[in-house]
C-alpha cells in the first residue's frame, strides 16, 4: 500500500460575514475534496497537545508520528536542519524573521515580503556589525532565517511574530531571566536596517523566536516500515524530513505562497510514488493568507489545492493508493494566528467507499465525527495499521 497526505497548512478556519457567515473551506469550490469526504472515513484530529502552542512544528511533527511534548527540539533547530547547516548541539538556535515594526506595532511579520537576495545581504551586514554579541544570522527563504547564539543554556520565553499582527510588541518581546540579551540584540538589528539606506524592503528589525537545540530523532522507515519522503517549500516542514531520516522531494517553482506552483506539487507527488511509500505533501498558502487575514486569497488557494493538486491525484492515483486530506491546525483569518482547535481530516481510496455522512469537506466534520483521535501523534499509526 502507498500513502499520500496533502496537508493544506492552516487551512480550518472560523465562520466569516462577508462569505454568507460561512468558513473558507465551506464558501469554497472544492469539488475533489468533497468526493473524498462522501466517499471516504472522516474524522476529527487533536494535532496540538494540550498546553502547547500551535505552532506548524508542533501540529505537523504531531500528524507524522511525533510526540512534540516528549520532544526538545525547536523551531530554530528544526530549520536548520532542514538548511543542512552543521551546528554545535551545545548552541542555541532560533526563528530569526525579518518583520516590519512601525509605531512600536507589528506591521508585517515578513519584512514587507522581502526576498531572498535582498535578504541575504542585510545578513551580511547584520553580522558585520553584530560580530561580538555572541550570535550569527543565517540566511534561508525570504523572511525566513535563523540565529545561532554561541551559548549552551537560555532562560527565555519568545512569541512568533505572525501572534502579534497589528499589535504593540512590548509585551511579546522575550521574557525571563536571560531575556535582556535577547531583547538587546534584536533591538540593535533594528538600528542597523533602519539606518540602512539601500535597503529596498520595509524591513527593520531581525525578530528572533523558536528557541532550542539539535535534538536526535528517529528513522521514519523503521517506525512505519514505509520509505517516506516530503514536498514543502518551507524549512520548517523539511526539517521535520530531516528530523525523521525521510527524504526532501526538490519541485521547481514552489514558494510557500498563493503564488506556488501547485500543479508541480501534484505531479512530482505522483512521479514520487514509484520511489517511496509515503510522501508527505505540505502546502503552505492557506496559513499564509490567514496570517494576514485575507479571506478571498484564502478561498482561492484552497479553490487552487483541490483543483491542481487533489484532483490530479485523486485522478492519477489506483487502488493500491490511500489518500489522506487534513490541515495541521486552523489559521482563522479573523485572528490572524494558529489556534489549537481539532481538525476534520478524511481517508480515501478507491477500493472502499463508505462514508456518505459528509458531502462536503468541511470543519464541520468535527462536530459530529465519525471518529476521533484525541493524541495527534497516533494519527499515523492509526491509518498505517488500522485502515485496511
Amino acid at each position: 500500500m502507498k500513502y499520500i497526505v496533502i496537508l493544506p497548512d492552516g487551512m480550518a478556519d472560523l465562520p466569516i460575514e462577508a462569505l454568507d457567515n460561512k468558513t473558507p473551506l465551506e464558501y469554497a469550490k472544492t469539488p475533489n475534496m468533497d468526493y473524498m469526504a462522501e466517499n471516504g472515513i472522516t474524522g476529527c484530529v487533536n494535532t496540538v497537545p494540550a498546553g502547547m502552542k500551535p505552532g506548524s512544528d508542533v501540529a505537523n511533527m504531531s500528524i507524522l508520528g511525533i510526540n512534540p511534548k516528549e520532544v526538545s527540539i525547536g523551531r530554530g533547530a528544526l530549520e536548520s536542519l532542514a538548511m543542512g547547516v552543521r551546528i554545535d548541539p551545545d548552541k542555541i538556535i532560533f526563528r530569526a524573521n525579518f518583520v516590519t515594526v512601525e509605531d512600536n506595532k507589528m506591521s508585517d511579520y515578513t519584512g514587507g515580503g522581502i526576498k531572498s537576495s535582498e535578504g541575504r545581504k542585510l545578513i551580511s551586514l547584520l553580522n558585520k556589525e553584530l560580530k561580538n554579541s555572541g550570535i550569527k544570522f543565517i540566511p534561508g527563504l525570504d523572511y525566513r532565517n535563523i540565529a545561532v547564539l554561541d551559548k549552551s543554556k537560555l532562560d527565555i520565553k519568545t512569541t512568533p511574530p505572525h501572534d502579534i499582527t497589528d499589535k504593540k510588541i512590548d509585551k511579546y518581546l522575550p521574557q525571563g531571566n536571560d531575556a535582556s540579551l535577547i531583547r538587546d540584540i534584536m533591538f540593535k538589528t533594528r538600528d542597523i536596517l533602519e539606518n540602512y539606506k539601500k535597503k529596498k524592503s520595509s524591513a527593520n528589525m531581525m525578530w528572533l523566536w523558536g528557541e532550542g537545540k539539535i535534538d536526535k530523532g528517529f528513522s521514519f522507515k523503521d517506525k512505519y516500515g514505509l520509505k517516506g519522503a516530503v514536498i514543502s517549500a518551507v524549512d520548517i516542514i523539511k526539517g521535520i524530513a530531516g528530523f525523521l531520516d525521510m527524504d526532501i522531494i526538490k519541485v521547481p517553482g514552489i514558494t510557500g505562497d498563493v503564488d506556488t506552483n501547485y500543479k508541480n506539487k501534484a505531479k512530482y507527488a505522483l512521479k514520487g510514488l514509484k520511489k517511496y511509500d509515503f510522501i508527505f505533501v505540505h502546502i503552505e498558502a492557506p496559513d499564509e493568507t490567514g496570517h494576514r487575514g485575507d479571506y478571498k486569497e484564502k478561498v482561492k488557494a484552497i479553490e487552487d489545492i483541490d483543483k491542481y493538486i487533489v484532483g490530479e491525484i485523486l485522478k492519477n492515483t489506483d487502488n493500491d493508493t490511500v489518500l489522506i486530506l487534513l490541515p495541521d491546525h486552523p489559521t482563522p483569518c479573523k485572528v490572524k494566528t494558529h489556534t489549537s482547535d481539532p481538525v476534520p481530516f478524511v481517508v480515501f481510496y478507491k477500493e472502499k467507499k463508505i462514508n456518505k455522512k459528509y458531502k462536503k469537506f468541511t470543519e464541520k466534520i468535527c462536530e459530529h465525527p465519525n471518529l476521533y483521535i484525541k493524541n495527534g501523534y497516533n494519527f499515523l499509526s492509526y491509518i498505517v495499521n488500522e485502515v485496511k
